[in-house]
């Protein structure tokens, strides 16, 4: 009886100076990382204040306090008819603070690295469905660590899951096909997309639908999975706008004016910001004008801008002709008429 006392009473000296010493060094890291966060920019960087370091430390350190009390009832043989139990509950507690670990780092990453680019309901289920996967996963580990047979669970899941995909194939693929939107970015929210026969601003970008504007004004709406089989034009991921137009003049333009166009063309285009000229040619004869052609880029994808700069090219070149004498064409019939005598 004797003995036992004094070893129940060395157990909890030691077992209470290494809980101090295991909290001393948790107070140590504690005030090192607020210190850190003080004088450095490592909370603005990475949106990660010294409050969310903190509670990572305590779940971390959480395993740690009841692995010392084990080592100290084990290393005394004290109550050996519990160390089964002891065991169980520390490996209980291992799993659960590595899972709340986890969820806690993907609940940050998905709050305050990709929050431009999902919206807030949507990062609510993207987490819960994550967070759902992740302790599913850690029930599992911890039934199988409990001698519990799992591959019954695991079969009776793999038949659930296999009908649970048939009865929800459509809305999976769609799922899918979002993950894909989200992690290829063929287009984001704000873009000006062209897909099948619809011209439009994509407006929403959801778990299962992508909602465009379309330049008539009316929401259309389209399956992930549908606009991901579709060819897409994106033109808000164009660098600059190659532009072609022709116009024509009369055939009555004599030659040496005819000669002048191009160099009058690239004196219009060198007063004009924004627009590169990259030839101007005479191109053909048409039924009734003699036919230039003029391709040039415009340094911008903004189509307004383009308008702009057509216009303004429009206004530029008239003016220029119409001091010059020179006339554009436009559809005419000319009639030769014999007179018999």
């Amino acid at each position: 009886m004797f003995n036992l006392l004094a070893d129940f009473l060395i157990f909890l000296l030691i077992s209470l100076f290494s809980l101090g010493l295991l909290r001393l060094l948790q107070v140590c890291l504690t005030f090192g990382l607020k210190k850190i966060f003080i004088k450095s920019n490592f909370a603005v960087k990475y949106n990660f204040d010294f409050e969310n370091s903190n509670s990572l430390l305590k779940i971390i350190f959480l395993p740690f306090y009841f692995y010392v009390l084990y080592i100290c009832f084990d290393l005394y043989n004290l109550f050996p008819q519990y160390k089964s139990l002891l065991k169980n509950i520390l490996i209980l507690i291992f799993i659960f603070s590595l899972l709340r670990l986890l969820t806690m780092l993907m609940d940050h990453a998905l709050k305050n690295y990709w929050h431009n680019k999902l919206s807030i309901k949507n990062i609510g289920v993207i987490s819960t469905f994550i967070n759902t996967v992740v302790w599913i996963v850690g029930l599992l580990l911890l039934m199988d660590n409990f001698g519990i047979k799992i591959s019954a669970v695991i079969t009776g899941l793999g038949i659930g899951g296999v009908a649970v995909a048939l009865a929800a194939q459509k809305f999976l693929g769609d799922l899918f096909s979002y993950f894909s939107i989200f992690l290829d970015k063929p287009f984001e929210e704000g873009d000006f997309i062209i897909v099948q026969d619809v011209r439009g601003t994509v407006e929403n970008i959801g778990l299962k639908t992508t909602r465009i504007r379309s330049q008539k004004g009316e929401e259309v709406v389209f399956s992930n999975s549908e606009l991901i089989n579709s060819v897409i034009h994106n033109y808000k991921k164009m660098k600059k706008r190659r532009v072609s137009f022709q116009f024509g003049l009369v055939y009555q333009t004599p030659i040496e004016k005819l000669k002048q166009i191009p160099n009058i063309v690239k004196e219009v285009f060198d007063s004009i910001t924004d627009a590169d000229l990259e030839r101007i040619h005479f191109s053909s004869f048409g039924d009734y004008s003699l036919i230039f052609e003029c391709v040039y880029y415009v340094n911008s994808p903004d189509y307004n801008l383009y308008m702009d700069i057509q216009q303004l090219i429009n206004y530029r070149l008239k003016e220029r002709f119409e001091n010059l004498g020179i006339e554009f064409a436009y559809p005419t019939n000319t009639i030769f008429l014999n007179r018999i005598s």
